[in-house]
């Protein structure tokens, strides 16, 4: 192999251990905070997101561990992210409503809330009052080093009563846009996290690299979950 294709192969390797590290850190973080307060549909919830976001970060932050937190201000996440297709994402690192945090290796995490909507969110995607979804954690795992691209650095996860998920599992729905760009629900989570067309915000990779350690669908367009997990298969 090729000296680039040595680094982008170490590269992705990192991306993967980085990530799993993230889950890990995450879910025993909530673990904890639903030890001390209960499941996280029932935390008390402000109807405006961006301020719903802070009551879940403060219920998890007595169980991590940050070098900075930018709570409703600027900083703390790269500016500049796009989708893995080459289309603008978001600037989160200017987002001054947004509740954001360095953790200690260098990570960057974003949390949002769905606040009191968060019943009507979680049928949308999939969820229900077995196991209401109330969230998500957007991770940049090398945080302001770039490429701050999702799907390469930047993955996401749901925050569930029963626990954290990585987004992208099957038997969830995923946001995607018909031909005339309204926004539907697909049930292939592969199909937001594709490097020609990655519709929605290229969220669906997280469950991907966690269960199949690789970033494959970089490099190959026919991996899928009841088939194909790598392009040497």
């Amino acid at each position: 192999m090729t000296i680039p294709t040595l680094i982008a192969n170490y590269q992705e390797k990192q991306t993967v251990t980085a990530l799993k590290k993230a889950f890990s850190t995450l879910s025993q973080a909530y673990k904890m905070a639903t030890i001390e307060n209960g499941v996280a549909s029932g935390w008390s919830y402000p109807d405006n997101t961006y301020d719903a976001s802070v009551v879940l970060f403060e219920k998890l932050q007595p169980y991590m561990r940050f070098n900075k937190t930018c709570v409703k201000e600027e900083g703390c996440m790269a500016d500049g992210y796009t989708l893995l297709d080459g289309n603008e994402l978001d600037d989160y690192g200017s987002d001054a409503r947004a509740t954001k945090a360095i953790l200690p290796d260098g990570m960057g995490i974003l949390f949002y809330s769905y606040g009191n909507n968060y019943k009507t969110r979680s049928e949308t995607e999939g969820f229900d009052s077995k196991n209401w979804a109330v969230g998500t954690a957007v991770v940049d795992v090398n945080g302001l080093s770039g490429p701050n691209v999702a799907g390469r650095d930047l993955f996401t996860f749901i925050i569930t009563d029963n626990g954290i998920v990585p987004y992208g599992y099957p038997g969830l729905k995923y946001k995607a846009e018909d031909e005339d760009g309204n926004e539907i629900r697909v049930e292939d989570p592969l199909s937001n996290c594709n490097r020609t067309k990655c519709f929605g915000y290229c969220e669906s990779c997280t469950a991907w690299v966690i269960e199949n350690a690789n970033l494959d669908y970089l490099h190959c367009d026919d991996l899928s979950w009841d088939g194909k997990r790598k392009c040497s298969d």
